[in-house]
């Protein structure tokens, strides 16, 4: 499976750059096309980087920008960003 093959290929320490349109519809919301990864899989996968490697640094980009769509498309993208938001905060504050 591919979480094992990440913790094995592993060599140096690690910088995370994360946007969030890899992520589902449901884990977060861009105005651009989306993935199909789960939260829970991203935590499994930053879970077996933090243990193999030091996680030197991580930014996050990908927000739902407000001149898209209407404001109520708004609010729903930055209600469930802001969640993933503090999931991927959590995460961090986790290792550091």
């Amino acid at each position: 499976n591919w979480y094992e093959r990440l913790g094995e290929s592993l060599r140096y320490p690690v910088y995370l750059s994360v946007d969030k349109d890899v992520f589902c519809e449901e884990e977060a919301r861009t105005n651009w096309d989306q993935g199909i990864l789960r939260m829970k899989q991203f935590e499994r996968a930053f879970r077996i980087v933090a243990r193999t490697q030091k996680i030197i640094g991580m930014d996050v980009c990908g927000e739902f920008p407000e001149i898209y769509g209407s404001p109520f498309e708004f609010q729903a993208a930055s209600r469930i960003n802001s969640r993933a938001n503090r999931r991927l905060l959590e995460l961090w504050k986790q290792i550091s």
